[in-house]
């Protein structure tokens, strides 16, 4: 019963590794210098260019969605919009968090803000490394601004993909009633069963 147990509480812990870990790599974007402060075990965890942490930080939601498929569940807990706009508010929070002190001689919020929100496009800015821009420009570009630009790029897909399918859903639905060997009666008529009526009618 406790292994049970344990095997349904396992995707919500892991959704608390995931804020944990954001979090972790969000604070690192803000002040680079904790990093000396932590065991010399774990100093790789958010360093600038760390692939490790890129692949452990996007594996607690996809480890997430699988046990949810092991333990006989749904993948998703809701409709997709609410794991598109979690993934939207990480990669929102990643992005705001590199660039906060990146703003120069420009806005102090809006500039990053603007920099963030066009990650979702896929565009960088360079405000790391030569060419950078303020305190940034002797920095290394910090691994929560590749997250987020994974995650931001991640949610446009997602989003894009969503709206096709919501946008042809009744073609689809046609398509599956075509196909299908078995027929289901349809019980209770509006605008929309008629036309899926006149399909299994064909």
């Amino acid at each position: 019963m406790g292994l049970r147990s344990l095997r349904f509480r396992l995707p919500s812990l892991l959704d608390a590794c995931y804020v944990a870990a954001l979090l972790y790599v969000c604070v690192l974007a803000l002040y680079p210098s904790l990093s000396n402060a932590a065991p010399s075990w774990i100093r790789w965890f958010g360093a600038p260019g760390s692939h490790a942490t890129i692949a452990v930080v996007l594996a607690f939601p996809l480890l997430h969605f699988a046990l949810r498929r092991v333990t006989g569940k749904t993948a998703l807990t809701g409709p997709p919009l609410i794991v598109i706009a979690a993934m939207a508010a990480s990669a929102l929070a990643l992005g705001m968090s590199a660039y906060w002190r990146c703003y120069g001689d420009q806005a102090p919020v809006f500039a990053p803000l603007s920099w963030t929100l066009a990650l979702f496009a896929g565009n960088v800015e360079t405000t790391y490394g030569p060419g950078g821009v303020g305190v940034c420009a002797s920095m290394s570009m910090p691994v929560a601004l590749e997250i987020g630009r994974l995650l931001a790029i991640a949610t446009t897909l997602a989003a894009a993909m969503a709206a096709a399918l919501a946008l042809f859903r009744s073609q689809l639905d046609r398509v599956a009633i075509w196909r299908g060997q078995s027929l289901t009666v349809v019980v209770g008529i509006d605008d929309e069963t008629v036309s899926m009526v006149r399909a299994i009618a064909r």
